[in-house]
């Protein structure tokens, strides 16, 4: 593997543990308006080491699934007032679970629980119909979107088979 891409999967995983470790307390800080390290901590992180992913990664680290579930979300009009992290928040689990990534999932929704990130779709307004599942799913599959850079291909039915296990799963 080339060192771009490396340095890209390190970036990425540093991300990960910072939002882990510190978000909360940015949170926090945010609510108060008030500047604290954690607070300037998760903004660098967004900004420069999120960018930094993508761009060390080239089409390794590339956005994917999540925000091609995030860009379909926003057809639906229940969605509009949440932000785009919380859409795409929602579509890492669907990534997850595309990819078969259960105890990653597992290991996230306490984060989520915690910071109060959308764990499904009735949590973004929406009802789990199979209308809406494959209104969804056509949309995060067109050409133009980034599920694509992922390393395998999906149909519709493969989409929607993904959100449903999530819609279950966090219900266990």
């Amino acid at each position: 593997m080339r060192v771009p891409v490396l340095l890209s999967m390190q970036t990425a995983n540093l991300c990960k543990q910072l939002l882990l470790q510190e978000s909360e307390q940015a949170l926090a800080a945010l609510s108060q308006k008030d500047v604290t390290d954690s607070l300037i901590s998760i903004i660098e992180t967004n900004i420069m080491a999120g960018g930094l992913v993508g761009g060390l990664g080239d089409d390794y680290g590339r956005i994917a699934a999540a925000h091609s579930i995030h860009n379909a979300l926003t057809q639906f009009e229940e969605t509009h007032h949440f932000l785009h992290g919380e859409k795409v928040a929602y579509g890492i689990l669907v990534q997850l679970a595309l990819e078969q990534e259960w105890e990653e999932l597992e290991r996230l929704l306490p984060f989520y629980k915690q910071i109060g990130l959308p764990l499904s779709l009735e949590h973004l307004g929406l009802e789990s119909s199979e209308e809406v599942l494959k209104a969804i799913a056509d949309k995060a599959l067109l050409p133009s979107e980034s599920i694509h850079f992922m390393n395998e291909s999906f149909t519709p039915n493969e989409v929607v088979n993904g959100m449903k296990s999530v819609e279950t799963y966090i219900k266990k």
